[in-house]
């Protein structure tokens, strides 16, 4: 067992009134329970490594927090020790700390605190930075001079590999064979309509998904925008579109389950829809009817933001910081820009290298992620994707005991304690990880009007 032994059991009539403002039951350890990085909104050449410490104990804590550099070629070595901060960590409480990080590409970090406790696993948390992925993306337009120029501008350069064909190309060339495939992150379709669902995102602008969810549409005439989600990150940024005039536009009801993006007084004119694992964004008007305009949108500072958003969240492209959270033994979904069939994994110790093969999405799945500590895949020419596996359980690191029977207590006590502790409700715990026993709903955006 770890943590403290049951208390020793005291008659109810002996005891004191309750202090409701008494901490539940401390246990010995502290842990690190999250860790994330920033660019410096300031200063774009620094990165902030953001992290949070638990303290269980009933008594403060002296400890330093330690940030350590590794390198890929030396998985599973001890790093270099680049900066350390003092923190004094209150009882039963947290604290916040921050490093601050030059940019110097990229950076494979760790975070160790000094203090010795019950349990070293959560003494421990990694992260990866400077190690952006850009989206691959295919664009489908028989011809949009301002769709194709902003997706050609050097932002977008930075955060997407952009193929640009027309319909007649994607019947002569493998295209089509390859968004099936998953070789795409997000299509594009500019008045196209593909014969059947890619296999990843996409983004239609006047035209309608392929499936029997849209086959009931109609043409609607002037429509006028009322409102749309400022808090979806598709939207971000997106303010001036009362001024935005369109001539015609699809009117469809979406599918169960979509989000609306922009409303309409004639309904939804953009939309966004689950698939199988997948998103179906729909923008329901085109940009060009033919060779005339049939939006003014392309003129506003808003069409390029949201086709930035959804290179974006769209493509799946990474920034150079480390937001992704892996847990030990869940599944990390791993997207390599790499033609080839498989990849191999080294372990956080260095000592294994798994080979994965591309699953029928094009993506590949690490299954084996028991300990804590940084992964890394590679591919050949010189293709490199670290990634980190972190604890961050507040419920495995609250290792203080519970429903023990105190010690000496009578027989009707022993029993009536085992019976609250067995009826007892409590939230359904996660498998431990074998490295613990060893040693990503939608989340509803909220609505606002804009005006």
């Amino acid at each position: 067992m770890i943590g403290p032994p049951p208390t020793p059991y005291a008659d109810p009539a002996d005891a004191k009134p309750k202090d409701k403002s008494k901490p539940k039951t401390p246990s010995d350890n502290l842990a690190i329970l999250a860790l994330q990085t920033r660019r410096n909104e300031e200063k774009a050449d620094l990165y902030q490594v953001f992290g949070r410490v638990h303290n269980y104990r009933a008594e403060a804590v002296q400890t330093e927090a330690q940030l350590w550099r590794h390198t890929p070629d030396q998985p599973g070595k001890a790093g270099t020790l680049i900066d350390a901060i003092a923190l004094r960590v209150p009882p039963q409480s947290d604290h916040s700390f921050k490093f601050d990080l030059p940019d110097s590409g990229l950076n494979e970090l760790e975070v160790r605190l000094t203090a010795s406790d019950a349990l070293a696993l959560d003494n421990r948390a990694f992260t990866v930075v400077g190690n952006p992925r850009k989206a691959q993306v295919l664009v489908v337009t028989p011809g949009n001079r301002y769709l194709v120029d902003t997706l050609q501008t050097s932002t977008a350069q930075e955060r997407a590999d952009v193929t640009i064909v027309t319909p007649e190309e994607v019947k002569k060339h493998p295209y089509a064979r390859d968004l099936r495939a998953g070789r795409y992150d997000l299509l594009i379709a500019d008045r196209y309509r593909p014969e059947s669902p890619p296999e990843g995102n996409a983004l239609y602008f006047g035209v309608l998904p392929p499936g029997p969810a849209y086959a009931r549409s109609k043409t609607i005439e002037d429509p006028v925008i009322l409102d749309w989600d400022v808090a979806h990150p598709l939207m971000q940024f997106v303010r001036d579109l009362p001024t935005v005039g369109i001539l015609k536009a699809i009117g469809v009801e979406p599918p169960p389950g979509s989000t609306t993006l922009i409303e309409s007084n004639k309904g939804p004119l953009a939309f966004i829809a689950p698939r199988e694992g997948y998103s179906d964004t729909v923008v329901a008007f085109a940009l060009m009817d033919g060779e005339n305009f049939n939006t003014n949108w392309y003129r506003n500072i808003s069409f390029p933001l949201f086709l930035f958003n959804a290179l974006q969240v769209l493509g799946n492209a990474r920034e150079s910081v480390g937001d992704e959270v892996h847990l030990p033994d869940q599944p990390v979904l791993l997207r390599a820009d790499t033609p080839t069939e498989t990849i191999k994994v080294t372990s956080a110790d260095g000592r294994r290298t798994e080979t994965l093969k591309r699953t029928p999405q094009g993506t590949f799945v690490d299954h084996d992620t028991g300990r804590i500590g940084l992964y890394h895949a590679r591919w050949e020419p010189e293709g490199l994707y670290p990634f980190a596996v972190n604890l961050f359980d507040p419920r495995e690191s609250d290792i203080a005991p519970r429903g023990l029977v105190p010690r000496a207590s009578p027989r009707a006590r022993r029993t009536a304690t085992r019976s609250r502790s067995a009826t007892t409700p409590s939230p359904a715990p996660r498998t431990p990880s074998r490295s613990a026993r060893s040693g990503g709903a939608r989340s509803p955006w909220r609505r606002s009007r804009s005006s």
